[in-house]
């Protein structure tokens, strides 16, 4: 039994199917198979049965799996506690956020890496659905969504500090260039830029517009959702380019300053988003994405 059989089963207990675990572990199939009877000759023991689905780990299987696990994490900090005793803390962590989560992400990563210089990062920016299946795949380390407009599956998360959410407007189209507070009645007829289908104005549709609506319909009459588009960025953009003005949480913008933009507090209405940091504590973790992890609670979790 040696270190890479035992990796090539707990990639097939955990995704119960031999095609799946040989593109996870980016290997073909046939070698893997070959792998797993000779794990299963030396072992004397059946691990897996097959079913109309892939297959299923037996009672000798669950067995192994639970202590093969315990094996290759210790292996791994083995491993890396001593390339970081030549080197210092080294590795990779993959990051999924959604677009108005940078600026959290921003705010924790530049102090990390001041202390863990070595620790690199590759970031994959998408709709929250699509990091929560990426999050389940493994494709990526942790994700950084916002409260309440994305789910957490059942992942652990962390909650961090809560931000405002404000009206962004053009100059040009600004109903009271001289205030920064704005009476709820003057967004009537105002042009608005809906996100992801979210015409509906449902909070799964992930639309911070969705907020102001519920307050505008109190008072009689319905946001002017004009155009719509596929996330806060994009509705930022089409607010930056004059053409329609948007309900946002206030440090995106502030990434992305434009002159023309003038940033309101709605009179009478405090609503707000909180930045959330989920992981999954299902595979390996490594020790540069627990260092990571650590560091986002010590900092700026508000828990």
């Amino acid at each position: 039994m040696n270190l890479r059989q035992l990796e090539f089963f707990v990639a097939i207990a955990e995704t119960k199917n031999i095609t799946q675990a040989a593109k996870r572990l980016f290997v073909s199939q046939p070698p893997m198979s070959r792998q797993l009877s000779l794990l299963e000759e030396e072992m004397g023991a059946k691990l897996f049965v097959r079913t109309n689905r892939g297959v299923e780990l037996t009672n000798a299987g669950e067995i192994l799996y639970s202590r093969s696990k315990t094996l290759l994490s210790d292996m791994r900090d083995t491993m890396e506690a001593v390339q970081e005793a030549e080197a210092g803390v080294r590795g990779k962590i993959s990051v999924g956020t959604i677009y108005t989560a940078i600026p959290c992400f921003a705010k924790g990563v530049e102090g990390f890496r001041k202390r863990y210089p070595n620790v690199n990062f590759y970031i994959e920016p998408s709709l929250p659905s699509e990091l929560l299946i990426s999050l389940q795949k493994g494709t990526i380390d942790v994700a950084f969504l916002r409260s309440p407009m994305s789910e957490t599956g059942n992942f652990p998360y962390m909650v961090m500090k809560e931000e405002s959410l404000v009206l962004a407007v053009h100059e040009n189209m600004d109903p009271c260039p001289e205030r920064d507070v704005i009476q709820i009645e003057e967004l009537k007829g105002l042009p608005f830029c809906a996100q992801i289908g979210a015409l509906n104005w449902e909070y799964r549709n992930w639309d911070y517009n969705a907020m102001l609506q519920n307050e505008c319909m109190r008072k009689g009459f319905s946001l002017n959702a004009i155009y719509e588009c596929n996330g806060a960025l994009s509705s930022l953009m089409m607010t930056c380019a004059g053409l329609a003005a948007c309900y946002i949480p206030e440090d995106i913008f502030h990434l992305l300053r434009c002159r023309q933009v003038h940033l309101k507090r709605v009179a009478g209405i405090n609503a707000a988003t909180t930045p959330i940091l989920l992981w999954n504590s299902a595979g390996y973790t490594s020790r540069c994405l627990r260092l990571f992890l650590d560091y986002f609670k010590d900092h700026f979790s508000a828990q």
